[in-house]
């Protein structure tokens, strides 16, 4: 297969050994990662090559149930993330559910308040989200 990387404001970057090479992707001074991960990584065994290849770093993995993410039921989950520590990366391991559910976790990580009030248009974000990567397991990865 041959290897793409396509930049718009993110980076996608595709190709066989990819998962491997994941601490080239991370920020340089990053140290704590939130690992996200549903039930096809586990089942690929994603989440063990990550503690593998992150090794040096202080990973805390969450895995997150299957189904769409919903707001009443990820509050709970970003709460226990709040509580963990602060983390400078996010990676979410999964199908779709587990990478939106990534997304909206590592936003609410840098901003206060409840999730239903930013849903409702209540608040607006008011700091950058901690820095995701999105790990798909389509395709059977």
């Amino acid at each position: 297969m041959q290897k793409y990387t396509l930049e718009f404001p993110g980076k996608v970057v595709l190709g066989e050994g990819v998962l491997a090479r994941i601490h080239n992707f991370l920020p340089e001074q990053t140290r704590r990662v939130l690992v996200l991960v549903g039930n096809s990584a586990i089942k690929n065994q994603i989440d063990a090559r990550l503690k593998e290849y992150l090794s040096d770093l202080e990973l805390s993995f969450l895995p997150l149930p299957p189904g769409e993410p919903k707001v009443a039921a990820l509050m709970p989950v970003i709460e226990q993330c709040r509580h963990l520590k602060r983390f400078d990366a996010v990676a979410a391991a999964g199908g779709g559910s587990v990478i939106d559910s990534g997304k909206i976790i590592a936003a609410m990580l840098t901003n206060s308040g409840e999730l239903t009030d930013y849903h409702a248009g209540k608040l607006s974000l008011h700091h950058n989200k901690v820095f995701t990567i999105a790990i798909p397991t389509v395709s059977g990865a």
